[in-house]
């Protein structure tokens, strides 16, 4: 059955690189076997390849030639034809005359690309064997009878004067744009431009100092283990406020200029009610700072913090931040610079100025009114009744709340150190076969019981503190760190049971026993 001829093509640039992709075989004779197909290689991938004409000698892989069928229009009615050899056909070295040579700006692109490729090909055809070059019809493979491949296209512009010519002017002009492009300009003026044109404008932008006015902070301080050290004499001895304010300032990394002063210099128990005045009164005085801070013992941190919430509450505008240290500052471990640091943090964050007066330790920010202190020597043991308020992470403030209840009342500006303190409220704690003084009810001008569970008082004492209603204020409240102080849910007629009697009972709900005397002694300081 004859072999069908193959399709027409028009034999161009694209054609033959697609020849290369897909090469063209004839049909192998019976019992031959074909030879295997190789990839196409660079060198050939470069050279412009010309119509093929038959009788073209043709280089294969094996070193052999053959010369194969290529159809052409003008062999299309002859049919196939034979090859001159039984092998097949594998990457062709055509001759390439130099008139046959693609031109245009596609073939241009191309050339410039390949010509640093042709002149080591020009080495290797220079450097090949005769015997391999030469043709087995007598004459050489190339058009001009040489051994060396086709020219390349500097070889082909001196031997055309015209494509010279036009060479010639189109380096010029890529010279001369190129010079345009590099060389400086004759005078400064156009310097200047010159530089504009490569180099955008930067605009300049005003320093964050000369916009932002630095922010300012008020460090007051009231002594206690934050500023306490051992005695090197004795070894056992703690020394108080042994450590200035300043000095711990010098360890604060924070953007903000601080300002100190010195309220007291106690510790924590021996605070007293005349130094939270006049905390208030520095704290009131203050008028073009950011934030305050106060340092103090820890002992009675959480009792301050909620007379101060009372006293400042409604005057001031700026936060207020409360902290000390649980370890001296000789001690490993010593917490009281970070929670220095921290506690400025706190007072520069503008949520704190509308959340009252809050106590910083340990990276854990809490509300005046809900903090206790839970354990008397570990780091971190301030909690609050209902969960911290916030927390300090990675130098920023997260507050998990940013809004209170209001207080109860407003204490006004005009109330005094002496007055509050010329009150005599004492705290009693009920407990198994509790015993109640009666010669001290007599001088007392208050009283805070502290009930068991919701505030449960036995029957013996509800009907001995009954006869002293009348004459003196009595605030039940709880031994429970949580919880109200009556639970008329489950108990009916427990909040009745006791106000009839004459006994405060709603108004101190939810408030420790230290606490609740602060209240009670507000309330009588302003006839409440």
């Amino acid at each position: 059955m004859p072999v069908p001829p193959p399709k027409k093509m028009v034999p161009n640039l694209v054609t033959y690189h697609r020849l290369q992709q897909y090469p063209i075989h004839t049909p192998t004779p019976a019992g031959t076997k074909p030879a295997p197909r190789t990839q196409v290689s660079a060198m050939d991938r470069i050279i412009s390849y010309p119509t093929p004409t038959p009788g073209t000698t043709f280089i294969d892989d094996t070193g052999k030639y053959s010369t194969p069928h290529i159809h052409t229009e003008d062999s299309g009615a002859s049919g196939n034809s034979s090859p001159t050899s039984t092998n097949n056909p594998r990457r062709p070295f055509p001759a390439v005359p130099s008139k046959m040579r693609t031109s245009g700006k596609r073939a241009s692109q191309k050339n410039s690309s390949a010509s640093k490729k042709r002149a080591t090909m020009d080495e290797l055809s220079t450097a090949a064997p005769a015997d391999v070059l030469a043709s087995p019809f007598g004459t050489s493979p190339f058009s001009d009878g040489s051994n060396k491949l086709a020219p390349s296209k500097k070889e082909a512009s001196r031997r055309s004067p015209k494509s010279s010519s036009k060479s010639r002017t189109s380096s010029s002009k890529s010279s001369s744009s190129k010079k345009a492009r590099s060389s400086p300009p004759p005078n400064e003026k156009d310097a200047k431009s010159h530089e504009m044109e490569l180099t955008p404008p930067v605009r300049s932008r005003p320093s964050s100092a000369a916009t932002t006015p630095r922010q300012k902070l008020l460090l007051l301080s009231c002594g206690g283990t934050i500023t306490q050290r051992a005695d090197l004499a004795s070894g056992s001895k703690m020394v108080h406020n042994a450590i200035q304010a300043v000095h711990l300032l010098e360890q604060v990394d924070i953007s903000a200029s601080w300002t100190t002063k010195s309220i007291c210099k106690k510790s924590g128990p021996e605070m007293k009610a005349s130094s939270v005045f006049k905390l208030r009164d520095v704290i009131l005085s203050e008028k073009s700072v950011t934030g305050i801070v106060v340092i103090l013992g820890t002992d009675s941190l959480a009792e301050v913090a909620f007379f101060l919430d009372y006293l400042l509450h409604t005057h001031v505008t700026v936060p207020v931040v409360l902290t000390g240290a649980f370890k001296p500052s000789d001690i490993p471990g010593f917490d009281g610079v970070a929670n220095l640091r921290n506690a400025g943090l706190v007072a520069l964050s503008p949520e704190a100025a509308s959340l009252g007066v809050l106590v910083l330790e340990n990276n854990t920010i809490h509300c005046a009114r809900y903090v206790y202190k839970h354990d008397s020597q570990r780091v971190g043991g301030f909690r609050s009744t209902c969960g911290p308020i916030g927390f300090v992470r990675s130098q920023k403030c997260v507050y998990n709340y940013t809004a209170l209840p209001p207080l109860s009342f407003v204490v006004p500006v005009s109330l005094s150190a002496p007055s509050f303190e010329e009150l005599r409220v004492v705290i009693w704690m009920m407990a198994l076969n509790p015993y109640l003084p009666e010669i001290m009810m007599a001088d007392v001008d208050g009283l805070v019981v502290v009930g068991q569970g919701t505030g449960s008082i036995s029957t013996t004492m509800v009907e001995l503190l009954q006869s002293y209603t009348d004459t003196i204020p009595i605030a039940i409240t709880t031994s429970s760190v949580q919880g109200n102080n009556y639970d008329d849910y489950v108990y009916k007629g427990s909040l009745e049971k006791y106000e009839s009697l004459g006994f405060a009972v709603s108004a101190y709900a939810g408030l420790s026993p230290s606490n609740a005397r602060i209240v009670l002694m507000l309330r009588l300081c302003l006839r409440l």
